[in-house]
């Protein structure tokens, strides 16, 4: 059976997947941060695995890698979803919002890919990094989130010529 874990699972494209990919047949295993009651209803719906996870947060994430292993037995695949979004003129930008979206969009998929990969590379996997048309085209009052999505793109880029 294949398997796959779905970081930011709980709401939105994330739950989206978890349904698409337990219907299919895929063993799943997806994280949240905040969305508990979301991720157990959805959990009890779909049969996937649902982990309180800050992809922040490096312990954290190693943690979720134990229990992706302890709950599915190996890694298929890895689909980093999780992101954060702030709308507003850059001007008016909170460093702390500045920084919750740089920890949460392009940190949190790197502690993950990095995390993930020894499994991924041995189960010769996939990994699937979420981003945006504004990781493209850009978009006003979003220019950190446009920003940080541009470079997920570029680190899928980069990633797949290193494996």
């Amino acid at each position: 059976m294949k398997t796959l874990v779905i970081t930011g699972g709980s709401r939105g494209i994330g739950a989206e997947m978890v349904r698409f990919f337990s219907g299919k047949g895929w063993r799943v295993l997806f994280c949240y941060r905040t969305s508990k009651e979301a991720a157990q209803a959805l959990s009890s719906l779909t049969g996937a695995v649902a982990v309180c996870c800050d992809v922040r947060s490096e312990q954290q994430v190693s943690d979720l890698v134990r229990t992706a292993v302890r709950q599915l037995g190996h890694v298929d695949a890895l689909i980093c979803n999780a992101g954060a979004a702030w709308t507003g003129l850059t001007e008016e930008m909170p460093l702390s919002e500045y920084e919750r979206l740089a920890d949460t969009n392009l940190k949190g998929s790197f502690l993950c890919i990095r995390q993930f990969l020894p499994l991924l590379r041995s189960s010769k996997g996939s990994i699937l990094l979420v981003s945006s048309m504004w990781g493209t085209v850009g978009a006003s009052c979003e220019t950190v989130y446009s920003a940080t999505k541009a470079a997920m793109q570029c680190m899928a880029r980069s990633l797949a010529k290193e494996t």
